[in-house]
């Protein structure tokens, strides 16, 4: 009985999001998107038990069962594991000293207790969550660029993104919320209001970022700070190279503020942290399937010798893995074609006109550049990677496929 009633009301919840896209023009793609993002959050829990052994996701869907065990029998238990971390009173705990995968936990418990502690339900539940942001975004590009198939392949249809955005993982929470972020922003950048609709969906959105990616969050206020600061100060005909310093260097300027905003941010640790994590995910990774940054160490020249390899690994990598399988193929496949069309958007690159377009391009791409870069440093397993940089990977995807539109569109 409560499987069926889970089910009701996952098809309530996507009815309801139909409903509400009557006058969209991407309307005839949401059922198709929809089944997509369902059928991908199936297979995200098939590969982590087939193919990794459980891993991560059965993982916290097994440690949340606990979580929910323990904090919701009383609700002096729930008060003090949920909001004091008194993560003692759960027998077994595997994530005490992991702030980010305890918070995960914390949101599945609800989720576990709703669907009888069905992974299967669950794993729809967040799908759905992720879709509702992914959707929110294409809609808000196709109303930016009046061009379908340019909203409907970076947030819908574009596979690792569509993957590794699904079920039991913290992507799709992030995702959702980081998608919904994006759209919230493009709007306000555009209309020049902020409305409380958009401060209802992207307050808590961007506090779910923040917990859950941190160091995405960091570079996406510093962006978004950058993006509105550097138009605020520009006169409306300031010309296109004035318009690139200007956001750099409030960019940059913003950037040294926010090191301050976390311990692993500040200056005197930032390289540290970065090529800690680095080799200890050398020592970790099988040979071949890895990032290699021969004799990489914490100052700053080293990181930039090895940045263009990581920028360019970051946006394209793997291009080739030992070891073949199907797996591997699938994603050297998208690897591959990601490059050529992001070589046929460049050759073919043409300046957005006005000065809100470029520096809505200048954002983004700086957005992408510090993301890739610094994320495969700290990153460095081409899995890991995968799934780590889907984040950054809808902007730069959004990029490619508004450059290869406007090539169509002059046609």
């Amino acid at each position: 009985m409560i499987y069926l009633a889970n089910i009701v009301l996952l098809f309530a919840l996507a009815a309801s999001g139909f409903w509400l896209s009557r006058k969209s023009a991407l309307r005839p793609w949401y059922w198709p998107a929809l089944g997509l993002k369902l059928a991908a959050g199936v297979a995200v829990g098939l590969l982590y038990s087939a193919y990794y052994g459980h891993g991560d996701s059965w993982a916290m869907f097994a440690e949340a069962g606990k979580l929910k065990q323990a904090a919701f029998v009383s609700l002096g238990n729930f008060i003090r594991i949920y909001f004091d971390g008194a993560y003692n009173l759960i027998p077994g705990y595997a994530y005490t000293f992991q702030p980010r995968a305890a918070l995960m936990t914390k949101l599945l418990a609800p989720l576990n207790l709703i669907t009888g502690e069905n992974y299967w339900l669950t794993s729809a539940y967040l799908s759905l969550f992720a879709f509702a942001g992914l959707w929110f975004f294409a809609n808000t590009l196709y109303k930016a660029g009046q061009m379908k198939w340019l909203a409907v392949i970076p947030a819908l249809f574009f596979p690792s993104i569509v993957f590794w955005s699904s079920g039991v993982l913290k992507e799709s929470l992030a995702i959702g919320a980081l998608a919904a972020v994006f759209a919230v922003v493009i709007r306000v950048y555009f209309s020049g209001k902020v409305g409380k609709i958009n401060l209802l969906v992207c307050m808590p959105a961007l506090l779910l970022v923040v917990y859950l990616k941190y160091y995405l969050a960091a570079v996406l206020v510093v962006a978004v700070l950058a993006l509105f600061i550097a138009r605020a100060v520009l006169p409306a005909k300031a010309a296109w190279h004035l318009e690139l310093i200007t956001i750099i260097a409030v960019f940059v300027a913003l950037a040294g503020v926010a090191s301050l905003s976390h311990p692993n941010f500040w200056p005197s640790r930032f390289l540290q942290v970065l090529a800690g994590n680095y080799y200890q995910y050398v020592q970790n990774s099988p040979a071949g399937n890895v990032v290699v940054f021969g004799n990489l160490e914490p100052t700053v020249s080293s990181f930039l010798r090895h940045s263009p390899r990581a920028l360019v690994t970051g946006l394209f990598g793997p291009l080739w893995l030992p070891g073949i399988n199907t797996l591997k193929l699938f994603s050297l496949a998208e690897s591959w074609l990601l490059l050529l069309a992001f070589i046929y958007a460049v050759l073919n690159f043409q300046l957005p006109a006005g000065r809100n377009g470029r520096l809505l391009l200048w954002a983004c791409l700086l957005l992408v550049v510090t993301a890739a870069v610094f994320i495969t440093f700290a990153a460095p397993n081409y899995g890991t990677l995968a799934r780590y940089r889907i984040g950054y990977s809808l902007v730069f995807v959004s990029l490619i496929s508004y450059g290869i539109a406007r090539k169509f569109s002059r046609r």
